[in-house]
Formats: structure tokens, sequence, C-alpha cells
């Protein structure tokens, strides 16, 4: 249909500019993404002065089309941009031992025609294409049941965030409904703004905005107008067609965004091809992400530590970081799930033992049924959680008020990464990813493994690798065992934390 005509102008006006194409990438995995998208022939572009001094045959002549930042929390980066080296750098990325792919179905910048469900505070709820629910932003006046053009400004949230307006991405710009000129921090040379400005004054005479990319700060000035002139033309056909639609439709594609989450062994894999090239303690990936004060000696100790063994160096900034948890009081566990869902758990720091295994306790306030275990929920309950560093599990005790043992449930998870915020004094963090596949024990009965498909559709789907997979069938299994060989319902969880044997630190 028409909507179909216009997503293949839009593949259609990208590749019309015959430029080289590059990859930008910033963030703490900068200097080992570089490493293996280099090695896979993927030209560079926008490289950091850093970048640049570590790798010399690095030519910075590439218009950037692809970008690979750090995600918000650091355990991962986010892949945005156009699809054929959009799909090489993806590829790339998926083969890091244990990563977590999240490819989203919802482009950044896809214009789609909504409906309106709900008025919500300052926002609506809208039906998107596919059923979907997203969160319009908007300063018009709507009825629920209206149809209104909108572009996606948040397709990785767990409810999709939209502005009103439609939208065309393009190499250098992104034209869109709206008012206003507006341009790339990288874009610094005045002289450049004060051309990209003149040349918007077209845009702003058909009631469009103008966003000027960073690749536009050093294009071809005549690559970039014609490119501005195709993208007003495309916006002013897709108005036209947009308003013969009264049903929800996607109407134009806008850049395709991942998320790569980097699990444990994802960063100590990076750890090791960012050694290639330049000194790295062990852990480096690790220390950097927890934003704690280690993190800002990591790279002094990189650059002056040529006198001693950096895995030496890195195991003790590690060991410093995690004791800085002992000043904790409470404790908040990040439980990501592999559907993109992050649940806050927090309790009080019972007890840290010698080997690091954190005792954590929950008070139960309300009445229900625990999930896996089916039993009973009362008030009172007591939730005790085992925790430790690089284990790749959580033992969760649930008792009554009288301390009445109900209970075990034991998440698999990647291996559990543990950090300590220094302007968050009395609170320290627990980052894991459920994995799904999960134990549970009651009483007269043996331990039993659960959700093992939920896992295994991950892994049909690809967004679990086969190494992640088998590494957390793995576990289980391993678990499930000790336990059966453990008669008494009752078990230490410290013991069982002690003897694991595919602990990682």
């Amino acid at each position: 249909m028409a909507s179909n005509s216009i997503t293949g102008a839009n593949k259609g006006l990208r590749n019309s500019i015959q430029l080289k194409e590059g990859v930008r990438i910033r963030g703490i995995y900068s200097t080992a993404l570089t490493a293996l998208l280099l090695s896979k022939g993927i030209p560079i572009a926008n490289p950091s002065e850093i970048i640049k001094s570590r790798f010399p045959e690095v030519i910075d002549n590439a218009i950037p089309v692809v970008t690979i930042k750090d995600r918000e929390d650091k355990n991962g980066v986010i892949i945005l941009g156009f699809s054929k080296l959009f799909e090489e750098c993806t590829k790339v990325i998926a083969v890091i031992p244990h990563v977590i792919l999240r490819k989203s179905s919802i482009g950044y910048y896809d214009s789609v025609k909504c409906k309106i469900v709900a008025a919500e505070g300052n926002r609506y709820l809208v039906e998107m294409p596919g059923k979907k629910t997203g969160a319009l932003i908007s300063s018009q006046k709507h009825e629920v049941g209206d149809y209104v053009n909108a572009h996606v400004i948040a397709p990785l949230a767990s409810t999709p965030v939209l502005r009103e307006g439609l939208a065309v991405v393009g190499k250098f710009a992104r034209v869109y409904d709206g008012r206003g000129v507006s341009f790339s921090r990288f874009i610094t040379d005045y002289e450049r703004r004060a051309l990209l400005l003149s040349a918007s004054y077209k845009a702003k005479e058909q009631g469009l905005a103008v966003r000027w990319r960073s690749s536009a700060n050093n294009a071809p000035l005549h690559e970039i107008l014609k490119e501005l002139d195709e993208l007003i033309s495309e916006i002013l056909k897709l108005r036209k067609i947009a308003a013969r639609y009264r049903e929800t439709a996607k109407l134009r594609d806008g850049e395709d965004i991942s998320e790569a989450i980097f699990t444990f062994y994802s960063k100590m894999y990076l750890d090791a091809i960012r050694a290639l090239r330049v000194p790295t303690v062990r852990f480096h990936h690790y220390i950097k992400r927890a934003g704690s004060e280690e993190s800002q000696y990591v790279d002094l100790v990189e650059e002056l530590y040529d006198c001693c063994s950096l895995d030496c160096v890195g195991q003790q900034l590690l060991k410093k970081a995690q004791s800085n948890v002992r000043r904790a009081r409470q404790i908040t566990l990040l439980h990501e799930k592999l559907s993109g869902e992050t649940i806050k758990m927090k309790g009080d720091i019972k007890d840290i033992s010698q080997e690091d295994v954190f005792t954590i306790v929950r008070t139960v306030k309300s009445e229900g049924i625990y999930d896996g275990l089916g039993l009973e929920k009362r008030p009172g309950d007591v939730i005790y959680t085992y925790i430790c560093p690089g284990l790749p599990f959580v033992v969760h005790e649930y008792r009554s008020a009288g301390g009445t043992l109900k209970g075990y449930y034991i998440n698999i998870n990647t291996p559990a990464e543990v950090f300590f915020l220094e302007k968050e004094k009395l609170n320290a963090y627990v980052w894991y990813v459920d994995l799904e596949i999960d134990i549970v024990r009651l009483k007269n009965e043996k331990a039993r493994i659960i959700d093992a498909e939920i896992l295994s559709g991950y892994r049909s789907r690809r967004l679990v690798g086969k190494d992640l997979y088998n590494y957390a069938t793995a576990v289980a299994n391993s678990l499930r065992k000790h336990l059966e060989r453990h008669a008494d319902f009752e078990i230490n969880p410290i013991n069982l934390m002690r003897n694991f044997t595919l602990r990682t630190l």
C-alpha cells in the first residue's frame, strides 16, 4: 500500500548519497569495540582523540551512519543507525560471549499513525501499529478515538514514547513537523552552522523543523543541500498519504535500534580485546561501569603501572571497590529481565560473610501467592536473599513470621555485579540479568528446575546465544544435583555459594 512505497523511498534516499559510511563509537567500551569492528573491515567515523592515538590506521574521512554508545547504566551499548552497516555492526557484537542482544521492532523516528486511547497527565496513551501501547507527547487537545500523526523518540522504553507530528530521517538531518533549527553538539564550526541555518529556511517555510546531525559537520555542502531538498519533499508527500489513514499504521521507517547487554563474561572478553591495543587491568570494564571512586583510577593505573601484573592490579582495584560495599546498610537488586524490564528490590543488609556473601532481609507486607513456589504469602513473612559477587545465582529463602521455613527459590542469572555509589553513602547495588530458568525446593519435594522452556524460547529467537544458554543450563543442573544430594530440607545458602564450582571471581 502507500505506506510501503514511502518506506522504499526512504531507503532509496539514503542510498542516493555515495559517501564513505562509518560507525561512531563513544563510551567505556569504545577501544574494544573499535578493535572488533576494524578487524571486520568496518570504517570508524568521528574517532575521538584517544581512539586516534590508539588506532593510527583509522582515517577520519567517513560519515557516521551508525552510532554505538553506552547504555545509561553502562552495562552495555545502544546501536543506532541505517540498515546495511547497522546489521554488520550487530553481527560483530552478537559474537561477544554471553552478550544479550535486543533488537527493537520499533525504529527511532519511525513515523506512524496512532490512535488516542486515554489521557494520562500531560500525555496520551495511544495504540500504535501492531496493537502496541505508546505514550504520546503533544501540546494539542485530543479526544479518545482520534487518529494522530506521530514519530517515535524513545523506542526502547518499556512504553515507547512518541511526539506528535511526522518525521523523516537522512544521513545529515532530521526534518519533522514543528518549528526551529537545532544542531548536534559536534557541529562546532560557526561558519558551517551559519550555512546550515541559512539552508534551513526552506524547511521553515513549510512549517518544518530541522535537526542537523553531526555528519553534516564535514560533508560536502552540495550533498547536504541535496538531501535536505529530498527530505522536505518526502515529508510533504508523507503528509498527504497520512491524511488518508483512519487506522493505525507505520508510515515511514526511521533508524534501526538495538541494545546489547554486556554481562560479566562479555566485559571480561572485551577486557582481553582492549588489552591487545593498550595496557588493561583485569576487570577494567567491570570497574569502569561501577562508577565507584576506583573507576577514576583505572586509566591512570594502566598508564603508569608497567612494573607489575595488570591482572594483580585489577584484582586489587576490584577488591577495594567491593570492600566499599561493606559500608552500606541497604542494597538494591537491579533484576533485569530478558524482556527488557528491570525490577528493583530493596532490602536491609543483615550480614556480609568473609566470602562476600550478602544476606539481605525483606519483610512481606501484603497477602498473595509467591510466584514459582505456589505458596501463600502472608504479612510478616520474612524473605532472606543470599547473593555473592561473581556467582550466577541468587538464593531466596522464605520463612513465616515465626521462623518456619516455607521453601527456597533459586534464581539463575548472569554473574552478579556489585557496586557502590559515593553519592549514596548507605546504599549498594547488585545488577544481573535474569536468565528465566530457576530452581524451586519445597518441603517433602525434590528440587526441580522450572521455566526452562522460557529460556529456550529466548534462545530460539536468538536473543540469547548458545554459549549463554548452555551456561545457564549447566548452572541449573549443577545446583539441582547438589540439592538432591542434600537430604535435609533446610540448607545453608552461604555454604552452597562457598562450594559452588562455577564461580567467576
